[in-house]
């Protein structure tokens, strides 16, 4: 398996329906407290283009915009292009000469007064300062809305094409450490979005060095170490993992994926045709470790929240390069016959390996029947 591969996903509902691939609908929820006690929710999510080629503008389906409304401030990542939703501000960042990547940071109008936009000078990611309490100046934090493309993408090979290691531009994470140290005024930070990053079970932690003998190292960070107290269900840690544990250690931020009342078993991030993996991530400096994060199928949720998502439908991105895959795919669900058949299976029960590999078998020919 290459670094990059995702681990072979045992998660028998993240497989369902083999004829889909599907980087993570995952959406992440973090909260922070805001003006008159109300909370101010934040939901990340890559939504692979803001155009399904088949089905038209995705902020025309009511699965996708309703989660986005459930949110005081949602952040996108390959976007592709301008994104906009009715009720929103909305900043958008994209790439010049590619439609690749791209970033879009929403905000509902009801705290559109409570927010600043903070220039970055670069595409891959934005930032937003948030003012919880408008009497308060001080009161403030910033939300990190990021997307890095995967090593072996179109776009970075166009990138590095033809220059030298030492003449290679300096990474989306080298460019996003230079702007955090380049400001003093953002406040507490919450970093979120699409790493295209393994950490596996390792986080960047904080120990106290001797600081009799070397007292500037007194609270510094410790990178990628060998054990960690946090869960997940992909264990591999590749280089751009160890990347970015770097990064974390350097600007103090805590990854809250697999540590967090909500996400304690890690659930992974990414469902894709050759496996699952976590490559999405919420971080956070010291102030806001306690926020919270609910997982339910693939979703994050603020715990304080009223379940709001409890209903919130999987999306998959469907595999658009096969148009007759796709047609079976929607046609056979207004068959009566593969109505009643779902419900027949969907009753019965497996006690043993031999039962759940016949449920198994049963299940193909009644996806492919109109094929």
């Amino acid at each position: 398996m290459s670094d990059s591969s995702p681990s072979p996903c045992t998660n028998a509902q993240s497989t369902a329906g083999t004829s889909t691939k599907h980087h993570a609908p995952t959406t992440h929820r973090a909260l922070h407290q805001g003006h008159n006690n109300k909370n101010i929710s934040v939901i990340s999510w890559n939504i692979h283009d803001t155009m399904s080629r088949l089905e038209g503008p995705k902020h025309e389906d009511p699965d996708f915009y309703q989660t986005l409304y459930k949110s005081s401030i949602f952040c996108l990542q390959e976007t592709k292009q301008e994104f906009y939703l009715p009720n929103y501000k909305c900043f958008n960042s994209n790439r010049t000469r590619s439609r690749s990547g791209g970033v879009c940071i929403g905000v509902h109008r009801s705290i559109i007064d409570q927010v600043r936009p903070v220039e970055t000078n670069c595409p891959d990611f934005q930032a937003l300062t948030v003012f919880p309490n408008v009497e308060d100046e001080h009161s403030r934090f910033t939300i990190i809305n990021i997307y890095d493309s995967p090593e072996n993408s179109s776009f970075k090979a166009k990138l590095n094409a033809g220059v030298n290691n030492s003449e290679r531009p300096p990474s989306t994470l080298d460019q996003l450490l230079e702007f955090l140290t380049s400001k003093d005024n953002l406040g507490d930070i919450m970093v979120l979005g699409d790493l295209n990053a393994r950490i596996g079970l390792s986080s960047p932690t904080f120990e106290d060095e001797d600081t009799e003998t070397q007292p500037e190292f007194a609270g510094q960070p410790k990178s990628h170490p060998v054990t960690s107290d946090r869960a997940s269900k992909d264990t591999v840690l590749n280089s751009r993992g160890k990347l970015l544990l770097d990064f974390l250690a350097c600007t103090r931020l805590t990854v809250l994926n697999g540590c967090t009342l909500g996400d304690v078993l890690g659930e992974v991030t990414s469902v894709n045709y050759n496996g699952c993996s976590v490559v999405d991530y919420v971080a956070v400096n010291p102030n806001l470790r306690l926020c919270k994060i609910r997982a339910k199928n693939n979703i994050f949720d603020a715990d304080d929240l009223i379940d709001q998502l409890e209903d919130t439908p999987r999306k998959y991105k469907l595999d658009n390069e096969n148009d007759r895959l796709h047609y079976n795919f929607l046609a056979i669900q207004n068959l009566q016959y593969f109505g009643s058949k779902i419900k027949e299976i969907a009753q019965k029960q497996c006690h043993t390996s031999g039962e759940v590999i016949e449920l198994n078998e049963s299940l193909v020919p009644n996806l492919t029947r109109n094929g």
